[in-house]
């Protein structure tokens, strides 16, 4: 598959979403999360400050896998 981004950390989003969800997809349920990206560890961690910025809808899709049951 292939998406435009917009630069390094939409795509840094993009592949956290991916994966999250193919983890989920698999029953993965517990699993560790690294990146080397502090702003984005900032943005997903403080995600309701950010809600105008342009990679909004993608934070706001990463915290809701990371927040799942």
């Amino acid at each position: 598959m292939k998406i435009k981004t917009l630069g390094p950390a939409s795509s840094e989003l993009l592949a956290l979403r991916e994966g999250l969800t193919t983890a989920w997809e698999r029953g993965i349920r517990f699993l560790e999360l690294e990146t080397d990206a502090q702003a984005l560890t900032y943005m997903l961690q403080n995600h309701l400050y950010y809600m105008d910025h342009h990679l909004a809808n993608i934070t706001n899709d990463v915290t809701q896998l990371l927040n799942r049951d």
